[in-house]
């Protein structure tokens, strides 16, 4: 005994035969198991709790051993008690009351049909449909809208062509389809020049032919009555005036140099004015002539003679625009 008691010091051995605990929890030797407080066939505290042999995970709410399988324990109800809608809504339509929790989404399973009529099928319930009786769209209350133009049907008086609600939904016309619409369109019935706002416009070749038949317009002497030749000479200008509204005129009244100036005068614009009377009986517009009366200042040809006096006794036309 002092021998062995020589060999081992103060130390016994186990029963391994080892001078050290080399016999696992398991009464195995050498197995390596400790009980570290869970017994020995336990690792020892796991999860996100710390307990012995747990496996529970923090779930999508941030709460450890949470279910994971909805939204209960971030309502601060028990797991399992409540479920997320489709429209991620914690427990918000469970009971399927209907109530709209997401911008057109009914959630828990509820739909319209289950709680409100919807006669014309267009997920718009008729309580909030102003056209309940015909499919329509959201943007529109429930109402058609066939050709898009932001006019609904029951309000378009074109409803299968688009046009502006100005017009009522229909396209503005162009009634003498020259390009310029009826809205812009001084002269909806006669085609004309959008610079002219859809007038037509009187042509250099037409001004000319207007000044070639004054030319033989003349007066007896010392008086507003015409010559022979001049009533039919004024038809034909009346005739080419009056296919422009938008033409203006100044018609010129002259005399010869017999008699006073101011007698003249008055006399050259008793001319003009009996001109534009006749010109208005054919067809001329009124508003776009204008009379002056020039006197004895602007002859055309000698007052020395008879025949120069004679072509002096006139009156002249020209375009004012």
């Amino acid at each position: 005994e002092a021998d062995r008691r020589d060999l081992l010091g103060s130390s016994e051995r186990d029963d391994c035969g080892g001078s050290g605990p080399d016999v696992g929890c398991d009464g195995v030797c050498f197995s390596g198991l400790e009980d570290v407080g869970c017994g020995c066939d336990n690792p020892g505290p796991s999860g996100c709790d710390n307990e012995c042999g747990s496996t529970a995970e923090i779930d999508d709410c941030g709460v450890c051993g949470g279910d994971n399988s909805s939204c209960a324990d971030c309502a601060g109800t028990p797991n399992g008690s409540a479920v997320e809608d489709e429209c991620g809504t914690c427990d918000a339509d469970s009971s399927n009351d209907c109530v709209q929790d997401c911008a057109g989404t009914w959630g828990g399973g509820a739909v319209i049909s289950d709680f409100y009529t919807d006669a014309d099928g267009d997920g718009i319930a008729d309580k909030d449909d102003a056209c309940p009786n015909t499919k329509g769209t959201k943007e529109h209350k429930g109402c058609p809208d066939t050709d898009g133009d932001r006019v609904i049907d029951k309000n378009d008086a074109c409803p299968t062509v688009a046009g502006p609600a100005a017009n009522k939904g229909c396209p503005w016309p162009d009634t003498d389809n020259d390009g310029v619409l009826d809205k812009d369109d001084a002269c909806v019935n006669q085609a004309g020049p959008a610079s002219n706002n859809g007038c037509p416009q009187i042509s250099a070749a037409e001004v000319a032919e207007l000044k070639t038949l004054f030319t033989g317009v003349y007066f007896a002497l010392g008086s507003s009555e015409f010559t022979e030749d001049t009533p039919s000479r004024l038809e034909a200008s009346a005739k080419i005036m009056a296919k422009y509204t938008t033409a203006h005129f100044v018609i010129s009244g002259h005399t010869d140099s017999v008699g006073t100036q101011a007698r003249n005068q008055k006399l050259s614009e008793k001319r003009a004015a009996a001109v534009k009377a006749f010109l208005v009986s054919k067809g001329a517009y009124e508003a776009n002539l204008t009379t002056k009366g020039y006197g004895e200042k602007a002859h055309v040809d000698t007052n020395m003679t008879e025949a120069g006096r004679a072509k002096n006794r006139r009156v002249g036309i020209d375009l004012a625009n």
